[in-house]
């Protein structure tokens, strides 16, 4: 019995909301690429969206991507956190402040270097979030991520 091809639309419905903003048109292999937000509360979620479109808008403006474009599926996940912002660490890693985000970004207080998350809970998500991982398309590994962090720094 054949039911036809069922439209999710636009958002793959889950405990978060995740968006797809660009579909892919051209070539055979998948390229998917999962922006997702960690420090943005709730209320905060519109405001990572419009920050993830913008910096997925300008990495498409400029080559090679300009150029392929066509080839990429983007997904925008809206994840809250129960807090704002990022961890503080000292220069070994160690928490100096630490901030009830989602995936458990931080990076030292003085500098950029160093930044990280908690890699298992990316993984987790992304394998239980996005339509081509979910189906069996895709490993959780063939889907890079990118971790939009709420923080002034």
């Amino acid at each position: 019995v054949d039911f036809g091809t069922i439209d999710r639309g636009d958002a793959w419905n889950s405990e978060d909301q995740v968006i797809r903003y660009f579909t892919q048109t051209k070539g055979r292999k998948k390229n998917v690429v999962a922006v997702l937000a960690d420090g943005f509360r709730a209320e905060e979620l519109d405001l990572f969206e419009s920050l993830a479109k913008d910096a997925i808008d300008y990495m498409f403006s400029v080559e090679p991507y300009k150029t392929y474009q066509e080839y990429f599926t983007v997904y925008l996940c809206r994840v809250a956190s129960n807090e704002s912002g990022a961890g503080y660490t000292d220069e070994s890693g160690k928490i100096l402040t630490p901030v009830d985000n989602y995936f458990g970004s931080r990076w030292p207080e003085k500098s950029y270097s160093n930044m990280t998350a908690n890699e298992e809970t990316v993984k987790s998500y992304l394998s239980s979030h996005i339509p081509e991982i979910v189906s069996g398309e895709l490993a959780q590994k063939d889907v890079p991520a990118v971790l939009l962090i709420n923080d002034n720094r």
